[in-house]
């Protein structure tokens, strides 16, 4: 079903889904959100790579700066984060790496995020579309993206100022990005009564 909503009005999608983070598996490599100084994220996660850990810093040029085409034009999607892939049993040389604070958990137990958030932020980040850091959302009626990278995710539709938007947050860190997207791309979770009831309302 293709979101009826008028292609005038704007609207934002909170992407929450089950078991967002889990206890980490033992032997197993998984994602973790490191805490680290905001500006450093992409130089800590080149730190990372050279150790040889599979490490992400999303980050975004504002179409403003886009004629700069360089490093110092970009701004980090998930300020003061970023995310490496390793078992946590043997966490100790990414502790170790220079100006990383922590790794977010409970405590002093490591949390794992759900490599499909991870994969997410990716698709968003490699499809070149605008995208911006945003405040968290956890709140909304139920949709689902039908077309595009992010095909398959549901999402919670919010109303803004301006064009459709779709919020992919990570719950673990409570920080969300949004992107822009087509109306056509979304469709209305047919099990959501919160869903008709905003689509009554507007």
């Amino acid at each position: 079903m293709v979101c009826p909503f008028p292609s005038r009005e704007s609207y934002s999608l909170d992407i929450r889904k089950m078991n967002i983070c889990e206890v980490p598996v033992t032997g197993v490599e998984q994602w973790f959100a490191l805490q680290v100084p905001t500006r450093h994220e992409r130089r800590i996660a080149d730190a990372l790579q050279n150790k040889g850990y599979e490490a992400f810093a999303p980050s975004t040029v504002p179409e403003k700066r886009w004629p700069l085409k360089s490093r110092e034009a970009e701004i980090a999607l998930f300020p003061g984060y970023l995310f490496s892939k390793f078992d946590s049993r043997f966490r100790l040389p990414i502790l170790m790496t220079p100006r990383v604070r922590h790794i977010v958990g409970c405590g002093r137990m490591p949390i794992a995020i759900d490599e499909r958030e991870i994969v997410a932020i990716r698709n968003v980040v490699q499809s070149r579309l605008p995208v911006e850091p945003c405040p968290y959302l956890d709140q909304g009626a139920r949709v689902r993206i039908v077309r595009g990278p992010l095909t398959g995710v549901e999402g919670v539709l919010l109303k803004a100022s301006s064009s459709y938007r779709v919020v992919i947050s990570v719950s673990l860190i409570q920080q969300s990005i949004r992107v822009e997207v087509d109306g056509d791309m979304l469709a209305l979770c047919p099990e959501s009564e919160q869903v008709e009831r905003y689509r009554q309302a507007g």
